[in-house]
Protein backbone atom coordinates (compact mmCIF):
# COMPACT_ATOMS: atom_id res chain seq x y z
CA UNK A 1 0.00 0.00 0.00
CA UNK A 2 1.07 3.33 -0.90
CA UNK A 3 1.94 6.42 1.35
CA UNK A 4 -1.23 7.96 2.36
CA UNK A 5 -2.52 11.16 0.99
CA UNK A 6 -2.04 14.26 2.91
CA UNK A 7 -5.56 15.90 2.97
CA UNK A 8 -6.48 12.10 4.93
CA UNK A 9 -3.50 12.84 7.71
CA UNK A 10 -4.63 16.11 8.18
CA UNK A 11 -8.49 15.58 8.20
CA UNK A 12 -7.55 12.68 10.97
CA UNK A 13 -5.35 15.24 13.06
CA UNK A 14 -8.14 17.89 12.99
CA UNK A 15 -10.43 15.24 13.72
CA UNK A 16 -8.71 14.28 16.90
CA UNK A 17 -8.18 17.55 17.84
CA UNK A 18 -11.98 18.80 17.42
CA UNK A 19 -12.54 15.34 19.69
CA UNK A 20 -10.44 16.71 22.32
CA UNK A 21 -7.39 14.14 21.66
CA UNK A 22 -5.01 16.39 21.97
CA UNK A 23 -2.12 13.89 22.14
CA UNK A 24 -3.26 11.71 19.51
CA UNK A 25 -3.14 15.12 17.12
CA UNK A 26 0.32 15.73 18.69
CA UNK A 27 1.69 12.21 17.71
CA UNK A 28 -0.16 11.53 14.37
CA UNK A 29 1.84 15.38 13.43
CA UNK A 30 4.87 13.87 15.02
CA UNK A 31 5.08 10.94 13.09
CA UNK A 32 4.55 12.41 9.81
CA UNK A 33 7.30 14.88 9.83
CA UNK A 34 9.65 12.41 7.66
CA UNK A 35 7.04 11.27 5.61
CA UNK A 36 6.38 14.90 4.49
CA UNK A 37 8.93 17.54 4.68
CA UNK A 38 7.04 19.54 2.23
CA UNK A 39 4.24 20.09 4.85
CA UNK A 40 7.04 20.88 7.69
CA UNK A 41 6.08 24.28 8.28
CA UNK A 42 2.06 23.15 9.11
CA UNK A 43 2.83 19.95 11.09
CA UNK A 44 5.65 21.78 13.17
CA UNK A 45 2.42 24.72 13.73
CA UNK A 46 0.24 21.77 14.65
CA UNK A 47 2.82 20.05 17.19
CA UNK A 48 3.06 23.46 18.66
CA UNK A 49 -0.90 23.66 19.07
CA UNK A 50 -1.07 20.40 20.33
CA UNK A 51 1.50 20.78 23.32
CA UNK A 52 0.37 23.75 23.96
CA UNK A 53 -3.46 22.44 24.44
CA UNK A 54 -1.92 19.71 26.18
CA UNK A 55 -0.36 22.24 28.75
CA UNK A 56 3.27 21.50 27.81
CA UNK A 57 4.06 25.04 27.24
CA UNK A 58 8.05 24.14 27.55
CA UNK A 59 7.56 21.60 24.76
CA UNK A 60 5.92 24.57 22.83
CA UNK A 61 8.42 27.04 23.10
CA UNK A 62 11.04 24.25 22.14
CA UNK A 63 9.61 22.63 18.64
CA UNK A 64 9.46 26.97 17.65
CA UNK A 65 12.46 27.57 18.56
CA UNK A 66 13.39 24.53 16.67
CA UNK A 67 11.43 25.47 13.95
CA UNK A 68 12.96 28.90 13.82
CA UNK A 69 16.72 27.54 13.54
CA UNK A 70 15.43 24.89 11.15
CA UNK A 71 14.84 28.02 8.42
CA UNK A 72 11.03 27.63 8.69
Amino acid sequence: MGKKNFNDIQAAIQSSYQAGDYQAAYDLATAQLTGYPQQAPLLEYWRICMAASLGDKDLALDILAQTIESGI
